[in-house]
């Protein structure tokens, strides 16, 4: 029997990586919401190019921060994590 290991998965492309990571309902729920949103915003902006690029920078801006979130959130948690492995470690 093989032994289990994340170092191999993580090799092949199977964990690890943050574009794997499924989302859950509650983002999908979340998603929808938000296009709904924009679709009304887009309309009520339609006569006005100015206000149109303005509510896109905002979207990009947005998307820009939710995705450095996400990335120092996966990051603290893989050091932690690597953090409690260590301590698990000695405590053998």
């Amino acid at each position: 029997m093989k032994k289990y290991s994340a170092i191999q998965e993580m090799y092949y492309g199977q964990r690890g990586d943050g574009q794997l990571i499924p989302t859950n309902e509650e983002y999908h729920e979340h998603s929808v919401k938000q296009a709904e949103i924009i679709e009304k915003l887009e309309g009520k902006f339609k006569e006005d190019k100015e206000g149109l690029a303005l509510l896109e920078q905002l979207f990009n801006e947005s998307s820009g921060m939710e995705a450095a979130a996400v990335e120092q959130h996966y990051r603290e948690g893989f050091a932690f994590g690597v953090l409690m492995g260590m301590e698990i470690a000695e405590m053998r």
